[in-house]
Formats: structure tokens, sequence, C-alpha cells
């Protein structure tokens, strides 16, 4: 899909990117594909009627997922460009066939129930939170805080699936009756993590070494750093520079997509409001 650099300007402008016009190509484009997406969301509803008209051939179903690029031919406006290079992945499908290839060699899998047996420290039960390497894992408790440790660290109790076939009867019989429940159990869990992040009293004898923070915990972080509030976009780029920070890849979107479920999780607890982009505390205490 192509659109002139005017317009892709006067869609980023009436988002509140005031100095849009200065910006380079690259970054007008990437921009403009993130309020596109935005405006499929319903998270963007500009007045402008023009920067409307614009959005909306953009957002057509069919064009989700195309590329979208910048050009002043004004005949060649939203035409697709056949010419497709199939000897290149996108950099997201390249991460996640590396990721797929990590959770295929670790012998552990997410969502097993373990006991960690660190040195020098009591034995205490967890389940597999995420793959983080062939040989290390990240663990939860039940309190809702997750430790970095080793797959020669930890004795299985539980498979996941087997976890799952034995949950799987009573999952449908929940879910039957009511049909928000894992709606509400995402929820408790996120309420889990903000309050251990929140609790001040340590955990004796059992703290793990130094480990890499979560990107919810990242986000959490962020809005705490923010007590006046901010944009939506730009607390998700904070949140995606801390995560860069700590060697992880560059992902915007899912640094956006996780402040998004966090923030949405703080309405609910009435500690957040969300006015148009903008994220305001409820509290500043």
């Amino acid at each position: 899909m192509r659109v002139s650099k005017e317009e892709a300007v006067a869609v980023c402008q009436e988002f509140g990117f005031a100095t849009a016009d200065g910006w380079s190509e690259d970054k007008l484009t990437k921009k403009l594909g993130e309020l596109v997406t935005l405006y499929r969301t319903g998270e963007f509803s500009p007045d402008d009627g023009d920067v409307v008209v614009i959005l909306s051939r953009l957002g057509k179903k069919e064009n989700a997922g195309k590329e979208i690029t910048i050009g002043d031919d004004e005949e060649d406006l939203f035409v697709e460009d056949v010419e497709e290079d199939e000897g290149l992945e996108s950099e997201m499908e390249v991460e996640e066939n590396e990721e797929e290839a990590i959770k295929a060699r670790c012998p552990r899998s997410v969502g097993d129930r373990v006991v960690v047996r660190e040195e020098g420290c009591d034995e205490w039960k967890g389940i597999v939170d995420e793959i983080l390497s062939d040989t290390s894992i990240l663990v939860r408790a039940r309190d809702g805080q997750t430790w970095e440790t080793t797959v020669d660290r930890v004795e299985v109790k539980l498979r996941a699936a087997e976890v799952e076939k034995k949950s799987s009867k009573k999952t449908t019989i929940e879910k039957a009756e009511n049909p928000k429940s894992g709606e509400e159990d995402e929820i408790r869990s996120l309420r889990e993590r903000i309050n251990a992040l929140k609790s001040k009293q340590k955990k004796s004898g059992k703290a793990g070494p130094k480990r890499k923070l979560q990107r919810d915990e990242i986000a959490v972080h962020v809005l705490k750093a923010h007590p006046e509030g901010g944009i939506m976009e730009r607390l998700a780029e904070e949140v995606d520079e801390r995560w860069k920070k700590q060697g992880r890849r560059e992902n915007l979107e899912g640094s956006l997509a996780t402040l998004k479920r966090v923030v949405k999780a703080g309405v609910l607890f009435g500690l957040l409001e969300v006015v148009g982009r903008m994220v305001t505390w409820t509290s500043t205490e």
C-alpha cells in the first residue's frame, strides 16, 4: 500500500506528533503503521475528516498485514505493491522461529509444576513461566514472583500436558458457567504480580540470584515512574527501552500490548484511568 508523504504527515500530526513533517521516511512509515493498527482497534479516533478517509482506506481488512510505503506519485496512492521478496523473513518471524527452536531443545515446558532446589536456599514449588534458553528457565512462585534458574536445579512434579489434561474437564465446565472466567484468571494473575512488586517485605531464605525483569514488571515500574501519567505509546517506548537494556530483542508491539494489559488491570482496580491516549493515576499515593 502506498500513501503520499503529505497524507502520512497529516495522520501523524492529527495523533499529536507535531514534528512529523521533519521525520525520516523510515520513521514516518513505522509510526503510520502503528497508527493504522490503533485505528483498526478503535484506540485512535481522529476528528479530521480527511485523516479518517486516509485511515479507513489503509485500515481495510484486506490490507491487514500489507507493507505501507511512502510515495508522492498521486496515481500510485494505495496501489498494492506486487513485488515480494520471498527470500526474506520479517524480524518477528525470525524471532518466533528462534524461540520455538529453544523451546524444542529445552527439557522443560511452560506450565510444568516443579520443585526448585537452589544451593543455600530452601526448596520451593513453582510453575515454569518462560523458557529462556536450552538450559535456563523462569519459574513463578505462588506469590507471583519469578526466579531465573537452570533445568538441572528443578525436579518436575507434574508436566504441563498432565496439568492440562487433569484440569481440562473442570475448565470446560467453568467456562460454560462463566464465559468471562478466562479473562478473570488473567486479571488475577496480573494482580498477584502487581501485589508482589508493591510488597516491601523481603522473601526470607528464598532470595534467588539477580534476575531480569519481565515485561509486565517493567511496565509497572514505568507507570510508577510517571505519577503525572503519560501517553500510552510513549510509555510503551520507555518499556521497550528498559526491555532492551536487559539484553532482550526490540519488540515495541509486544511492549505496547503488555502495557495495555497492565493498564487494563489498573483501571479495574481503580488505580488508573485512560482518557483518549492518556494514562493517569487516580491517586498519587
